[in-house]
């Protein structure tokens, strides 16, 4: 995309086998960059990995298993985040008592 940010696409059309192996990846990329300001990964760095490629259809088993579980990781972060907001929103007007109990759970009701 420029010289300091690369984007990567699977060539199976895939979502998560390109982005579980360039996490592993990350390690040998930090050792083999360049430069004299700040650490480079350029194109002759990423053409010095060598990864294993499997075929086609043991990414789209492995998409296919792992699709599942990553929405349901995403949909955790989503419900986590929901409970953080309402936990910082209520929990400083019930500790000081601008808030009681019944109408912090008339506010939960609503907005659930």
């Amino acid at each position: 995309m420029n010289q300091s940010c690369y984007g990567l696409g699977g060539k199976a059309g895939d979502a998560y086998f390109t982005y579980f192996c360039t996490c592993r990846l990350v390690e040998t990329l930090k050792q083999r960059t360049h430069g004299s300001v700040f650490d480079t990964i350029t194109r002759d760095t990423l053409s010095g990995v060598v990864t294993v490629y499997p075929e086609k259809s043991v990414i789209s088993a492995f998409e296919g298993l792992l699709a599942p579980v990553m929405e349901r990781i995403r949909e955790n972060l989503k419900q986590a985040q929901t409970l953080a907001t309402l936990r910082d929103t209520l929990l400083p007007r019930l500790i000081s008592g601008a808030l009681r109990l019944p109408e912090a759970e008339a506010l939960v009701e609503k907005i659930a």
